[in-house]
């Protein structure tokens, strides 16, 4: 038997879900699209897959942002990316030899700000002389603040 102050949350987020269809829909229909594009690209037709370096600048070091940056090195994407942690000014180094395809920066408070619905940011820099793999880095990072919002809006109240 549900317990009734379970019931009465199941009963409240599902209402909520089901009024919001199209960020349901969203936040099912994108990561789909996503996977989909990582196996179309990652096929396994002998072709060589395209690889890069990753630099992370985690100023959070929370839970959270080591969940975000984990995302990287799963599934298809451990294949296209090698992470490697950076200090600011190395990164910097790093960015303008050109000897990484992107550099990501995870500000400080990010956690915080993500739970009390506050603005964060994620700084992203693309190597210019690389199209492939700093566009996919883009849109993962795109897909996954979407989904955080998402979740945010669905369940900020449990949050």
């Amino acid at each position: 038997m549900i317990n009734p102050l379970t019931r009465t949350i199941l009963k409240g987020t599902l209402s909520k879900l089901l009024k919001e269809k199209w960020q349901l829909t969203m936040w099912l229909v994108i990561p789909m699209m996503m996977a989909a594009l990582f196996s179309l690209m990652s096929g396994s037709d002998g072709n060589a897959k395209p690889s890069g370096i990753l630099l992370i600048t985690d100023n959070d070091d929370s839970f959270l942002s080591q969940m975000f940056v984990r995302t990287f090195s799963q599934g298809p994407l451990d294949d296209m990316f090698t992470l490697k942690k950076v200090k600011k000014d190395e990164g910097q180094t790093i960015m303008s030899v050109g000897d990484a395809s992107v550099w990501l920066t995870i500000e400080k408070g990010f956690t915080q700000n993500f739970v009390d619905k506050k603005p964060t940011t994620l700084k992203l820099v693309k190597n210019p002389s690389q199209n492939i793999l700093p566009e996919i880095a883009e849109i993962m990072v795109t897909t996954l603040a979407d989904t955080g919002h998402y979740i945010q809006l669905l369940f900020s109240d449990e949050l």
